[in-house]
């Protein structure tokens, strides 16, 4: 298990599914210029990056996820606990 932290990513290029004579290896180029290939992968990143297009995902993620990811909100979240 090759886990990575702390990347700046660029760009994800990635098997859709759509052509079945793809080899399936995902490429993540990374801001440093860094090239990380796997055979999948697991990205955790804040809402705001993914609602923001910082990321470029190749090919464009499937309208469904990009619609949940739009409609998805976020703020300032504030807990108070009575002891």
């Amino acid at each position: 298990l090759d886990v990575r932290f702390n990347r700046v990513v660029d760009s994800i290029h990635y098997d859709d599914g759509e052509d079945e004579n793809d080899e399936l290896v995902t490429k993540i180029v990374c801001t440093d210029g860094e090239v990380i290939e796997a055979d999948e992968v697991i990205l955790t990143t804040p809402l705001g990056v993914l609602k923001s297009d910082v990321i470029d995902f190749d090919p464009p993620l499937p309208s469904w996820k990009q619609g949940a990811i739009d409609r998805m909100g976020f703020g300032l979240l504030n807990k108070v606990f009575k002891v």
